[in-house]
């Protein structure tokens, strides 16, 4: 590791360690998982130093790759317990497991409601954003426009899917948990 990159290192791991494990804690049950979630998180960082260097926000990276490691983690648990199940849960082959079903029903009547709320070419470029898992480079492509026109898309869709439902949206989940505290 060159100097520079150790010192940018140091200097985002003091910045960011606590926030990131206050993170890992809300979303955990287990605080030693939390903390391991965070370290796993910097050594994904440090392997991709060289790109964090250049992030126009690696705090903002640090946050997501946290995010999808504690989410692969519960995917992990989950399989897991899928293994175990108990007699009276299984579900007989060919028979629908009435749990499924449900959030089946209830994901596919949320996601014609966004359909609805955006035009047809939104709706597209948020299903390759999300469902496909497309980069924001590739979308540029796709849709003619640059990786930076392609972010803000993404954020004006946002924007639009917060006012259309506000329950969903961030910043009125942040204000409901102060009200309650």
């Amino acid at each position: 590791m060159q100097p520079d990159q150790k010192r940018f290192f140091e200097k985002l791991y003091w910045e960011q360690y606590q926030p990131l494990l206050c993170e890992a804690k809300k979303k955990m049950s287990d605080p030693v998982l939390a903390q391991d979630m965070v370290q796993d998180t910097f050594c994904a960082a440090l392997n991709r130093i060289d790109y964090l260097m250049t992030h126009e926000n690696p705090g903002g990276w640090l946050s997501l790759a946290l995010k999808y490691k504690i989410l692969h983690l519960y995917e992990k648990q989950a399989q897991k317990k899928r293994l175990f199940i108990e007699a009276e849960d299984y579900v007989e082959p060919g028979e629908l497991d009435p749990n499924i079903q449900a959030l089946e029903e209830e994901s596919g009547e949320m996601l014609e409601k966004i359909r609805e709320s955006l035009t047809p070419e939104e709706f597209h470029y948020l299903t390759r954003l999300v469902l496909d898992e497309v980069s924001h480079k590739q979308l540029g492509e796709e849709f003619h426009i640059t990786e930076i026109g392609s972010k803000k898309k993404r954020e004006r869709i946002i924007k639009k899917l917060n006012k259309k439902f506000p329950e969903y949206s961030r910043k009125n989940s942040k204000k409901d948990k102060e009200e309650k505290d």
